[in-house]
């Protein structure tokens, strides 16, 4: 391994840039690095590809978007005073009790809709009935999650 000093461009300071084995030598002209979201990696200027330091692997590994979005909503939440503190296994299973009870209830009313609806040719009653599902499904769906917030609060 070779290396080579060039300089940061978050900083006047020279920082050593270590090319890896396999990175072809012919290519090696002028080297800027770059600093971007994803990291720190140099960009050559005559072919402007991008290369990663291998001095970089000791760093963090990179986060998704995801991490960074749950990362950005804790701190929100902190900062507006909201504690968050790990479910215990019988909230778990309580939480998980409540989810099936109601996934069966919406199967049930799903079936009880479809065989409903086979028997019905009228539209204006087929409409009748896929709004009183519509209903139905909202009103399910409202306990549900009021049920699993009131567990998760307690």
């Amino acid at each position: 391994m070779e290396e080579e000093f060039v300089a940061s461009v978050v900083t006047d300071k020279p920082k050593p840039f270590v090319f890896d084995d396999s990175f072809n030598r012919s290519l090696r002209h002028s080297v800027l690095p770059v600093v971007s979201r994803l990291g720190e990696y140099a960009v050559c200027n005559r072919c402007a590809r991008a290369i990663r330091s291998s001095h970089m692997s000791t760093e963090k590994p990179l986060k998704s978007a995801l991490e960074l979005a749950m990362e950005r909503l804790r701190k929100a939440d902190a900062a507006a005073g909201i504690e968050s503190r790990p479910l215990t296994q019988s909230e778990k299973a309580a939480i998980a009790e409540v989810r099936n009870f109601y996934e069966a209830k919406l199967a049930e009313q799903d079936v009880l809709h479809h065989s409903k609806l086979r028997r019905v040719m009228d539209p204006a009653e087929r409409e009748a009935l896929e709004q009183g599902y519509r209903r139905e499904r909202e009103r399910l769906t409202s306990e549900r999650d009021a049920k699993i917030e009131k567990l998760r609060r307690a």
